[in-house]
């Protein structure tokens, strides 16, 4: 009995797939959407900002943080997995794996555009370690990661002003250049995103992100 549950426990997981974002999805509808999925990913890829790595504005971007909506090159995605999957979620989009309908949504809402206007425009240069590296990326997500845990969003701009927590925020909060770990790297960038106001409308990511036409 026991073994019989436990094969089409197999037979179960052998025909769903699952999203970087959790979503499942039946195996064989991901399979033939599979050539599709990728011609979109590479057309959003090389469009843009999406070529610019988010986080150290180098040329070149192969791998994406889906959950966050963004597009980074090969060596900061590195660094981001050293982050954990409750901060960001790394995901090459090169051709190497299956896509889900809702980690496509995600990218085509959010990209590297628009993101600055989520996480700040800040970015490292190349000449700072991989030590340096890693805790600018945590200063710069770890808050906003924690927003998107809760249904909560770092928004620009809202209409709903009784919705909205009154306690305003600015990116200058969660993006840190600090000279303590900096010494002798300049980050790249010192803009702020304009003040930010945490929203919070659904204990659900999806549905919060819906209010903003985010998916």
């Amino acid at each position: 009995e026991d073994k019989r549950r436990l094969r089409a426990s197999f037979k179960i997981m052998a025909s769903t797939w699952k999203s970087k974002l959790g979503k499942t999805y039946d195996k064989s509808y991901i399979d033939a959407q599979d050539v599709q999925m990728q011609a979109r990913l590479k057309r959003l890829r090389n469009n843009g900002e999406n070529r610019i790595c988010f986080d150290c504005g180098e040329q070149g971007t192969v791998w994406s943080i889906v959950n966050l909506g963004t597009f980074v090159c090969f060596r900061c995605a590195s660094a981001h997995r050293s982050l954990g999957t409750h901060i960001s979620i790394p995901k090459g989009c090169t051709g190497t794996y299956l896509w889900g309908p809702d980690e496509m949504e995600r990218m085509e809402s959010i990209g590297n555009a628009r993101a600055k206007l989520l996480y700040g425009s800040a970015t490292l240069p190349s000449n700072a370690s991989d030590d340096q590296l890693r805790r600018f990326l945590l200063d710069k997500y770890r808050d906003s990661a924690m927003a998107l845990q809760n249904g909560l969003l770092i928004s620009s701009s809202t209409t709903d002003r009784s919705a909205v927590n009154k306690t305003a925020i600015s990116t200058n909060q969660q993006v840190k250049v600090s000279p303590d770990f900096l010494t002798g790297v300049t980050a790249n960038s010192t803009d702020k995103a304009p003040a930010s106001t945490i929203t919070a409308l659904s204990s659900s990511s999806d549905d919060f992100f819906a209010q903003f036409g985010v998916i």
